[in-house]
């Protein structure tokens, strides 16, 4: 269960840590481009993203995933990289913008395809 309530700190930049009511501004939105989107995420950032929620990468972006558990989980890898601490539950109100393409370009299971294969998918059996 992703603990909600304390989503108000996290590091600036210059490393000093906020006071409790200041908060570094989210975007409305980002724009992540497709390559990035098909990446797979380093295995720090998969070990954070379970210590925030419980659930693997795969359980967050994979085929059986929530559509919102998805788009969250990509908004939270993008933005990590820039705000060290930033806490999942800070990207549910980000919204998620295509280029390349637009929307049309991008389809979820394609996403969640490059982790990963079974071994029978090599094997062919």
């Amino acid at each position: 269960m992703v603990d909600t309530d304390n989503v108000t700190r996290y590091p600036y930049p210059n490393g000093n840590q906020p006071v409790a009511d200041e908060r570094r501004p989210l975007p409305e939105s980002v724009t992540i481009p497709l390559a990035e989107l098909q990446a797979f995420p380093s295995p720090g950032t998969q070990r954070a993203l379970k210590a925030e929620t419980g659930r693997d990468y795969m359980a967050m972006v994979g085929p059986d995933a929530d559509s919102a558990d998805r788009t969250q989980t990509q908004i939270w890898v993008h933005l990590r990289k820039s705000m060290p601490g930033l806490r999942w539950a800070d990207c549910e109100e980000i919204a998620l913008a295509f280029p390349d393409g637009g929307a049309a370009a991008v389809d979820p299971t394609v996403l969640a395809s490059f982790g990963p294969s079974p071994g029978s998918a090599a094997s062919g059996e």
